[in-house]
């Protein structure tokens, strides 16, 4: 996973974002898996080749995810994968905007909020968020978890160095 800053810098793009942006999915995956040539079952139609393509890989498994990055800010289903990456189980909840009411009625709302701490002991708590869209405010509050969980993971870290 990308570095403390790095996930700053993605969670304000997406805090910014009006609409699904396919720069940002491909920061976001870029932050989270790795870009590799690999063998996906394709040959070549007239040598029966093996052909290789660039798909993305997960770090934890090294196994194949897929080959274009995944739609976060436009399709909330992808979002699942981000909070995969998060230590414990997590709740999600949304609400779609009201377009014929105004203030944050008329926005998307989402909250992800952990069931648990992890093994470590560390609780990032819940992070939610509203945006134009569920996609967005899903991806932003993932995000934002990520950066608190970084954060809790290196006060720890520091904690345990200093005793």
């Amino acid at each position: 996973m990308a570095d403390l800053e790095t996930m700053k810098g993605l969670m304000l793009r997406a805090q910014e974002a009006k609409e699904a942006d396919r720069a940002l999915d491909e920061a976001i995956m870029a932050a989270f898996y790795v870009r590799d040539r690999r063998y996906i079952g394709a040959h070549d139609y007239y040598t029966d080749e093996r052909l290789d393509d660039d798909v993305w890989i997960d770090p934890r498994t090294d196994k194949f995810v897929t080959n274009q990055a995944c739609r976060f800010t436009s399709e909330a289903e992808a979002v699942k994968r981000l909070i995969g990456f998060l230590p414990g189980g997590y709740q999600i909840s949304t609400m779609t905007p009201d377009p014929t009411r105004g203030g944050l009625a008329g926005r998307a709302w989402a909250k992800i909020n952990p069931w648990v701490g992890n093994d470590a002991g560390w609780r990032v708590g819940s992070r939610d968020c509203s945006a134009p869209t569920v996609a967005l405010a899903l991806t932003t509050a993932a995000l934002m978890l990520h950066v608190a969980a970084l954060i809790a993971q290196a006060e720890q870290e520091a904690r345990s160095h200093g005793a």
